[in-house]
């Protein structure tokens, strides 16, 4: 009824006693000997999958400070939540009361998640840290524990096991605005009242405001 922690529970095994022995069929998680009197239980410990936030720029070091999202969008098996993930790593982590949500914020070391349901996922960044880009939406499903769909080209990676995604943030770029006086080039001019206007945004519904 109750698994170790780090393993599944095996299904359930109906079996007869005849004579003093077990009459039965074995399955994939319960085994009985030829004779009939030893009957093995077997428990497979649950897959771990690893989220990594890390700036573009400086790959395998990790970003801190990201407030980042998981959503269990659609459990394969009817029933199954977030409730008995175990995670590692990570700050600040926590379940919303329906266990179909898993939110943190990035540390010195990416978050484990051990025994995700199967099922169809969302990773999002909700806040970005201070000078970086929230990442894109990342839809992606889990099959026998392990992610099986690919990265997108720009800002998420899935390693070939399925079992790291690496998010990353690129750093914004700077642009410097100068006044100077024309006679004395290189000497910041003071108390010039200045004002930049975003007249159109490439991207609509950008502003300033970030």
């Amino acid at each position: 009824t109750v698994a170790p922690n780090g393993y599944d529970v095996i299904t359930t095994f109906n079996f007869t006693i005849n004579g003093g022995k077990v009459i039965a069929t074995s399955v994939d998680d319960v085994k009985v000997n030829e004779e009939g009197d030893f009957i093995t239980a077997l428990d497979e410990a649950l897959k771990t999958i690893s989220i990594s936030k890390q700036d573009m720029s400086n790959e395998g070091s990790e970003l801190p400070n990201a407030q980042m999202k998981l959503t269990l969008v659609e459990a394969t098996e009817e029933g199954k939540t977030l409730e008995k993930v175990a995670t590692a790593g990570g700050d600040k982590v926590a379940k919303n009361e329906a266990f179909t949500e898993i939110t943190w914020t990035t540390a010195d070391e990416e978050l484990k998640l051990t025994g995700l349901p199967d099922g169809k996922y969302v990773l999002e960044e909700i806040v970005a840290p201070d000078g970086y880009d929230i990442i894109t939406k990342f839809n992606f499903t889990v099959d026998n524990g392990v992610v099986t769909t690919k990265g997108n080209d720009d800002d998420i990676k899935v390693n070939e096991p399925g079992d790291f995604i690496t998010a990353f943030d690129e750093a914004f770029k700077t642009i410097s605005i100068s006044k100077q006086d024309m006679s004395d080039k290189g000497t910041e001019l003071p108390n010039a009242q200045m004002k930049l206007t975003l007249v159109e945004a490439t991207e609509e519904g950008k502003t300033l405001e970030k």
